[in-house]
């Protein structure tokens, strides 16, 4: 009797009604019916599930938490599927289901449930659907988002009124965001993306272009420096330090959510000092007059002394005392640029590589163009014949100084000489300097980012190459056709759009190439695989950009990295911070992503702009190309945790080699 309930409910239940007959009938046949008495519970809050519930006859009640007590939410009947959030999503419940009558239960387990939703799109894409809609799974993200875009719009973001909205998020990145212990890794990620002067300074002005009343102070004013992060800050007077956004939205929001995990990190810290008698201790002690401090402070919070020591390592108790006395009180002030007629930073940087490109090349409409966002060493190294030509020396010179790298595995025995070349020019200077006179005779040139955009540029005239002294791979004993391969470093986020946008207008229908290479987070494989991109796919819109990857050889990109190549759609995620393991899972379960990154939906969607205005040819290659920095669902693979220089090596020149055959063949 139950067999026939299961069979005639997933003929016309939802979402199994997308399924086709025979399929309802197979699923049937497999699933585990149980039956339920009256006041029994299916799950509680905080459980893992195994399992959904598909229930076929009865009715549950669902309880959920609100101000910390359990609160009747509403009454389920029959033909519903209960749990799927949890399971699909890998979260642990935050509800509890109690059965109101008897009841009775087919059990679905996650295994099942993915296999239906990778073989029957219209299946999953109903799941997915109830998902978002109806759960409403993206709300803690969204209504974060809205806190920002309210407060943009005043001008004014006071951090401490929007730690608890940051926290709800819980960021992927952030794991420990709601925990007492410290988050090391996430902690040092933020302090590495933030200005230097965090402890310091109260006041952010954060400005797209500097207001024109600092224009004759910005030379008096103290640069201030953020490591991992290419942005411009200068301190304006004590306690107050102005900002230069490249965009208005990913850059604000990337700094915000850096800046919400230093407050809730230093917090942890700044409670627990203060619940203790060692304040005043701690303020004698700056000064040498209690040098047994270190060593009770270590006893007393053990572990999470050591880390606080590993983040601050030079003048920690000074560092210690800036942070109590702080209390991370952060007011952010945004400023509007009134001045509409003013040339905007990235036309200034446009105008400026237009001018270096006529300079090398001549008639910049009558030269084909390719168009690579990469890193700017990249492709350099593989085209500058003073590398190639000091190859051996670099190498002895590595034998003996680093030998870590030298010794590590490289499936293509050149990216050992790149791996090396970055420590070599470290250690010696005259090298470099060598290099840079001999740009010109190598056809390259270099653009330092002018106008706020932080971005550098390399042209190079691929006619002027020395086709002997190049990457082996590259080599050609006959001169290369003239071309011009403009190199741009990494865009950060929607401003991607614009520097595109700007290409587009310089180069026009010239442009025979344009090619991406990124880093990306991975839904798949492993730290250093290669993500392929067929489409790329903007988060929240749910808007698709097919990428067509002409002339990349997947096998040989997998044989000269040594690594996986992972062929899927890559997610364009609003934030490095935006996301957390619902969201991420989501898009990886109903969407197929292989990976996320923050810019390739804003580039696509300025070139399908551009071609549907025939600014660009219908005909133009696009490649799309990322190596994969972390993976953000495992907690010990994020972006907190660096990659070692011979991880990243092999595939990043992989993808470069990749990109300059396609060209110059």
């Amino acid at each position: 009797m139950n067999q026939e309930i299961l069979q005639q409910t997933l003929v016309n239940c939802w979402p199994f009604v997308y399924l086709t007959p025979e399929k309802s009938r197979i699923l049937g046949k497999s699933l585990t019916i149980t039956e339920y008495r009256k006041g029994q519970q299916l799950y509680d809050i905080n459980n893992t599930l195994a399992h959904t519930y598909l229930l076929l006859q009865g009715t549950v009640k669902s309880y959920q938490l609100k101000d910390g007590t359990l609160q009747f939410g509403e009454e389920v009947s029959e033909n519903t599927l209960l749990g799927d959030r949890f399971v699909l999503l890998n979260q642990t419940t935050t509800e509890k289901i109690v059965a109101a009558t008897d009841i009775i239960c087919a059990l679905i387990t996650k295994q099942q449930l993915q296999t239906l939703i990778q073989q029957n799109p219209r299946f999953g894409h109903a799941i997915a659907r109830s998902l978002r809609q109806k759960q409403a799974i993206f709300d803690t993200l969204e209504h974060f988002c809205a806190r920002i875009a309210e407060c943009k719009a005043k001008g004014f973001i006071a951090i401490e009124q929007i730690i608890d909205d940051y926290k709800q998020m819980s960021p992927a990145l952030h794991p420990k965001a709601n925990h007492s212990e410290l988050d090391e890794g996430a902690w040092s990620y933020a302090l590495h993306r933030l200005p230097e002067d965090l402890n310091h300074t109260h006041v952010y002005l954060l400005t797209p272009m500097p207001p024109p009343v600092l224009a004759g102070t910005r030379a008096l004013s103290m640069p201030i420096s953020s490591k991992a992060r290419r942005r411009t800050a200068w301190k304006l007077s004590p306690g107050k330090t102005l900002v230069v956004l490249r965009d208005a939205h990913t850059d604000l929001f990337d700094f915000v959510t850096n800046l919400c995990i230093h407050a809730v990190e230093s917090q942890k810290i700044r409670r627990a000092i203060h619940s203790s008698e060692l304040v005043d201790r701690i303020y004698q002690a700056i000064n040498n007059q209690d040098p047994t401090i270190h060593s009770e402070l270590q006893k007393i919070y053990g572990k999470q002394w050591d880390a606080f020591c590993r983040l601050f390592p030079d003048n920690t108790l000074q560092q210690l005392w800036d942070l109590i006395v702080h209390h991370e009180d952060y007011s952010l002030y945004i400023e509007k640029s009134l001045h509409a007629y003013d040339t905007a930073s990235t036309e200034k940087w446009a105008d400026q590589l237009r001018e270096a490109a006529k300079k090398l090349i001549g008639d910049i409409n009558s030269i084909p163009v390719h168009i690579i966002s990469s890193n700017t060493f990249g492709v350099r190294n593989c085209l500058h014949s003073h590398v190639h030509k000091n190859k051996n020396k670099i190498l002895e010179w590595g034998k003996t100084n680093q030998e870590s790298t030298y010794n590590a595995t490289f499936p293509n025995p050149i990216d050992r000489l790149y791996a090396l070349l970055p420590a070599y020019i470290k250690n010696n200077t005259q090298f470099f300097q060598e290099m840079q006179k001999q740009d010109e005779q190598s056809g390259i040139v270099r653009l330092k980012a002018e106008g706020f955009t932080g971005i550098d540029v390399e042209l190079i005239a691929t006619h002027k190459l020395d086709g002997i002294n190049i990457d082996p791979t590259l080599q050609n004993e006959k001169p290369f056709q003239k071309q011009l391969i403009v190199n741009i470093d990494y865009a950060f986020g929607s401003q991607a759009e614009d520097i595109i946008g700007c290409l587009i207008l310089v180069f026009g229908s010239n442009i025979r190439s344009i090619n991406i290479m990124g880093k990306a987070g991975a839904l798949t494989g492993k730290r250093g695989d290669i993500l392929q991109a067929n489409a790329v796919l903007m988060e929240r819109s749910d808007n698709l950009y097919p990428v067509p990857n002409q002339n990349v050889n997947t096998a040989a990109l997998a044989k000269d990295s040594g690594r996986s190549v992972h062929e899927g759609a890559v997610l364009t995620v609003l934030g490095t911070l935006l996301q957390n393991k619902a969201l991420l899972s989501y898009y990886k379960n109903f969407w197929h992503c292989v990976g996320l990154e923050m810019e390739g939906s804003f580039y696509a969607r300025q070139i399908l702009r551009a071609r549907a205005l025939t600014l660009i040819s219908q005909n133009t290659d696009l490649r799309f190309l990322y190596f994969v920095s972390d993976l953000p669902l495992q907690e010990n693979e994020t972006l907190a945790k660096d990659m070692s220089p011979h991880e990243f090596t092999s595939p990043l020149y992989a993808i470069t080699r990749s990109f300059l055959r396609a060209i110059l063949q």
